[in-house]
């Protein structure tokens, strides 16, 4: 999970960075301005404990630049004009100890990289081909590379851009596009479902990068804290059980306008990344469980499916429940994601005759006999369950 570095403005005896590690984020950065030589961020990062995310900046003759103007700026480039600009950045972080052994990732701008573009498209190949010939010449081990992407990329338009980077990395943007219930539920799932066609393709990690918006708000409940813990935490398990297994969490940069629930939306997005990278350490059954397909998770008392509508007017049906049944450990876990704006009663069916369910956000254990188990959740609602054998 990764997080803008920057001021907190509502707190100023605190920055961001302190605010990411005690809410459990394990990456900071990117961050944006030209005034890069510094390397002031990834140190304050180094100081906290966490590895970055460094952004190589785009040539100084593109800052300012359109996007529909961009491509003539780029053709005014020579081969070497872009990467001098790239290496003269790759050099100062792996000249400087604390920035080389910080900087974990690099994302590459110009941002949005048109697969449609010759320009764009020439400009990010000598990026990452330089990079790799930096990181060669000081002999230290290649580095993932993204490249962030707009939320209507498709995933065959994402491959199109993605044959040199290690992350796809593609906006899904929920928050506040889109009225609670089956419109937002399909837009959050048809766009994951993008990333993941396209890393699949490729063989790269996929990346969701979420949001902080201004501002956060619901026809029904405002803004609201628990709704907004309830929705972001609902995004962020959805995306896992599909196969989601990085994410980046823009911005945090404060001083926007009507931006009231910075700080809700930060701590939501933070008890998610507490989950994962705490006591509990939810990260190593997303990235090291087995995902197996034994047993029958099913919804008893909900529609099984919705019809979704995309950006391009093509109709998808989607299930109303979401799970990711994974081996870890010799223990079973099943995570359960209801899609709905209502109360969900579960059942799981091919279990061992005995065994203790460990209900992990509820804190809880009971003794479970016979196959089936039965449970519910709430609207939006999540869980993760642990079953283990006592036979």
């Amino acid at each position: 999970m990764y997080a803008i570095a920057g001021q907190n403005n509502h707190d100023p005896s605190k920055t961001n960075i302190e605010r990411v590690v005690e809410e459990g984020f394990t990456l900071a950065g990117p961050y944006y301005d030209y005034a890069w030589q510094g390397l002031a961020h990834v140190h304050q990062a180094a100081e906290a404990g966490l590895k970055f995310t460094y952004q190589l900046r785009a040539h100084p003759s593109l800052n300012g630049v359109g996007v529909y103007d961009r491509g003539a700026a780029i053709d005014a480039l020579s081969d070497a004009d872009i990467a001098d600009y790239a290496r003269q950045q790759v050099e100062a972080v792996l000249d400087d100890p604390v920035a080389n052994a910080t900087v974990a990732r690099w994302a590459v701008t110009p941002e949005e990289v048109r697969y449609w573009s010759d320009a764009d498209l020439r400009y990010l190949d000598i990026t990452i081909d330089t990079i790799r010939q930096v990181e060669a010449e000081h002999g230290v081990a290649p580095r993932p590379v993204w490249n962030y992407q707009a939320n209507a990329r498709t995933a065959d338009q994402l491959v199109m851009i993605g044959q040199k980077l290690d992350v796809i990395a593609r906006g899904a943007y929920m928050t506040t596009m889109e009225d609670r219930g089956p419109q937002r539920a399909g837009l959050a799932v048809w766009n994951y479902d993008q990333i993941l066609g396209a890393a699949e393709q490729l063989g790269v990690t996929p990346q969701a990068i979420l949001q902080l918006y201004e501002d956060f708000t619901d026809p029904a409940t405002g803004t609201m804290a628990a709704e907004i813990e309830r929705v972001i935490r609902n995004d962020m398990y959805l995306a896992l059980v599909k196969g989601i297994t990085s994410f980046n969490v823009f911005s945090m940069f404060e001083n926007r306008p009507n931006l009231t629930t910075h700080n809700e939306q930060f701590e939501a997005y933070g008890s998610v990344a507490t989950d994962l990278t705490g006591e509990l350490n939810l990260q190593r059954l997303f990235l090291a469980g087995r995902e197996q397909d034994d047993l029958e998770i099913v919804a008893t008392d909900a529609p099984q499916t919705f019809t979704y509508t995309d950006l391009f007017d093509q109709e998808h049906e989607y299930s109303t429940l979401h799970f990711g049944n994974y081996s870890l450990d010799g223990d079973r876990y099943v995570v359960l994601v209801n899609s709905t704006e209502a109360t969900m009663n579960v059942s799981i069916d091919g279990l061992p005759a005995d065994y203790m369910v460990d209900d992990l956000f509820a804190s809880t254990s009971s003794a479970g006999t016979g196959a089936t188990y039965n449970t519910s959740l709430d609207r939006l609602g999540v869980k993760v369950l642990r079953f283990r054998t006592t036979a």
